[in-house]
């Protein structure tokens, strides 16, 4: 799972939409801020190639909430992963 995809989390019913990925842990996109454990979540819908590098810039450039939003950060973190990745192809 990565950012942009589409989950629903089994525990709770909710559907999400993923804000990030570290290890164990999603992160969503929305208020209230949270995570959850990936092996929780269910896959409804992948992001496109295409489109993740845009939800991944898209949410590095909101501010933050409430005086802090570590999603930022690593939202935009992983966008120069991805785009450095995709220059080092020659995309």
């Amino acid at each position: 799972m990565r950012a942009g995809d589409i989950v629903r989390h089994r525990p709770t019913g909710e559907k999400w939409t993923v804000a990030y990925v570290q290890g164990d842990w999603l992160v969503w996109y929305g208020w209230p801020p949270g995570e959850a454990r990936v092996s929780d979540c269910d896959l409804l819908e992948a992001c496109s190639d295409e489109k993740h590098p845009a939800s991944l810039s898209e949410w590095a450039k909101a501010g933050p909430v409430r005086g802090g939003d570590r999603r930022q950060q690593v939202c935009s973190d992983q966008l120069y992963q991805a785009v450095k990745g995709f220059v080092g192809m020659g995309i």
